[in-house]
């Protein structure tokens, strides 16, 4: 598919979560507040989510902690990571370079690890259930592979969509969903007309 709230008072700032608006476009949305659950220690912001609005970086996919470094080395702004096995590694790498630092599926370690947020596959807990869990600061994504799933997963609270699809595909898939009005960002593998990122 992330708002700001202040600090709970005397805490202190989360390393790895300071900086990021740079890495985002025109940001003028209000932040939301109303949540049941309380907000995350000076969360990632990803206000501003609508379309036009698009990110100014690409997502990496890393697998390990060698490979996080080198990613980071290169200047990527944002890190994804497959699996979690190395996570525990690769979060001070991150924190240290002011990444951004997401997990595919495994929205509890996010929740344990306070990194920023999940990119969830149909398989996973709905997306619904994960933002309860997190909270209304953490980011998350979903992989789709169809405009029915895009406009079915778009009325929820999710910030961008991972479509899984060849180029030419994709950006047909993109044109019909921001013709319903889909808002949130929607990243390819490939680039793409209309993504608003890669990940790769």
């Amino acid at each position: 598919m992330s708002l700001i709230t202040k600090a709970p008072p005397k805490a202190p700032p989360h390393p790895s979560h300071q900086g990021e608006g740079a890495l985002l476009a025109n940001q003028t949305t209000p932040p939301k507040t109303s949540h049941k659950n309380p907000p995350q220690k000076n969360p990632p912001s990803l206000e501003g989510r609508g379309r036009g609005r698009g990110f100014l970086i690409m997502l990496k996919l890393v697998n390990s902690e060698s490979e996080a470094r080198q990613a980071l080395e290169a200047g990527a702004r944002w890190l994804h990571m497959l699996s979690g096995a190395e996570l525990d590694a690769v979060i001070p790498h991150a924190r240290e370079a002011d990444a951004i630092l997401t997990l595919e599926s495994d929205h509890q370690r996010v929740l344990q690890t306070l990194i920023h947020g999940v990119i969830l596959t149909p398989a996973d807990t709905p997306a619904a259930a994960v933002r309860e869990q997190l909270g209304p600061h953490a980011i998350i994504g979903c992989r789709v592979a169809s405009l029915f799933e895009i406009l079915n997963l778009a009325p929820l609270d999710v910030d961008l969509f991972i479509l899984d699809l060849p180029a030419t595909q994709a950006a047909e898939i993109i044109r019909l969903a921001r013709a319903k009005g889909v808002e949130q960002r929607i990243v390819t593998p490939h680039p793409t007309p209309g993504a608003d990122a890669v990940i790769a």
